[in-house]
């Protein structure tokens, strides 16, 4: 009920369990575990107070209590209770039982307690339980936003399972590719529309097959690029790029640092180096490249352009976005007008790769319309 409890009752409850409420106080003052004063008692530590906490909340569990009452409006919203089920994780000798208990009532949670209590960690069938139920939620287009956006956080905790998302177990960027092809599936035509029909640009074009990454280049993706002995540092990579040392960016300002979300304050001078470092890896891993790609002709990784883009944006049937010809749809991208978002995080803040599900390219190509600003 709060942090504070006045001095009579609290000296009532001591002389209940102790029988010398006066000498219970004192020692508990002594040990700076208690602060009386201006006839109130309270904690010194919070921490305290949420392990006694966690003691009390392991003996209403064991009754059965429901936890869904910790959060009554929304799991994806702090109570308050986070850090005392977390404390509790760690003090059982085994956790499994409440981590299936919070996987309904606050899945989040759930993935904190397995990463950061330090108790022992559940059977790894549990943990992929967690894994799997907070990838179904951020990536459901009926799962509100918010809740979304705190299931694609927290899965960070024990890692984003999906393809394209992370690394392969060999340590590169495990990307997912999507065949863009010259000819539209159904009509057969070649030809799509490039530039909007306001500019002066707007004109046909074609385009032969290419494969793009589903998702944008990840933090943990990039990062192993950064860490690599041969990787960003190795001048190489930045041959002929004759202004990049002033135009590498400064990676610490990544506003949000989540392994599953874009990439951003990065150059296109770190771009390109990232691009042909990883050439260099699909030649010595084929298995890096889509497996339909004719290795006979030439090739590269590098970044679209602006005209590949915007066919795999678009299509071949012209439409103004990603979805379709409306702006504005609910919750079909991390976009400053979307109306059921994420309050101020939007659109300062980056969100979950492939959160939209709703607004993916008519390729099946996510995030080409908001999150990172193209």
């Amino acid at each position: 009920r709060g942090t504070a409890v006045d001095a009579g009752w609290a000296a009532k409850q001591m002389t209940q369990q102790e029988g010398d409420g006066d000498k219970v106080a004192y020692l508990c003052v002594s040990a700076s575990l208690l602060d009386i004063s201006n006839s109130q008692v309270r904690f010194v530590h919070q921490l305290v107070q949420e392990y006694f906490a966690a003691l009390a909340l392991a003996g209403q569990l064991s009754k059965g209590d429901d936890l869904q009452g910790s959060w009554p409006k929304d799991w994806a919203q702090p109570s308050g209770w986070e850090e005392t089920f977390i404390l509790l994780a760690g003090m059982l000798p085994d956790m499994t039982p409440l981590i299936e208990r919070l996987l309904t009532a606050n899945p989040a949670l759930a993935a904190r307690c397995i990463a950061e209590s330090g108790g022992e960690r559940p059977a790894a069938g549990t943990v992929q339980a967690v894994q799997q139920r907070l990838a179904q939620l951020m990536t459901n287009p009926r799962v509100p936003v918010p809740q979304r956006d705190a299931a694609g956080v927290a899965i960070n905790h024990l890692g984003d399972p999906r393809p394209g998302v992370g690394l392969r177990p060999d340590g590169l960027p495990d990307i997912e590719w999507v065949l863009v092809p010259e000819r539209d599936p159904e009509t057969g035509r070649r030809e799509f529309i490039y530039g909007n029909e306001n500019e002066r640009n707007r004109e046909v074009r074609t385009q032969r097959d290419f494969w793009i990454a589903r998702y944008p280049i990840t933090y943990r993706q990039f990062q192993t690029f950064l860490d690599a002995a041969d990787g960003f540092h190795n001048l190489r990579w930045w041959k002929g790029l004759a202004a990049s040392k002033e135009h590498r960016s400064n990676w610490s300002d990544q506003r949000l640092k989540y392994w599953n979300h874009p990439r951003n304050q990065v150059s296109w001078y770190d771009s390109i180096a990232f691009c042909r470092w990883l050439t260099a890896k699909a030649q010595e891993r084929p298995n890096l490249l889509p497996a339909e790609l004719d290795r006979n002709h030439p090739w590269k990784v590098t970044l679209p352009t602006e005209w590949q883009w915007e066919k795999a944006a678009r299509g071949h049937d012209g439409r103004r976005y990603p979805w379709g010809g409306i702006f504005l749809r609910s919750e079909y991208a991390n976009i400053k007008e979307t109306t059921s978002g994420l309050g101020p995080r939007s659109p300062l803040n980056t969100t979950v790769v492939g959160m939209y599900p709703h607004g993916v390219s008519p390729y099946g190509v996510a995030d080409l319309c908001g999150n990172v600003e193209e």
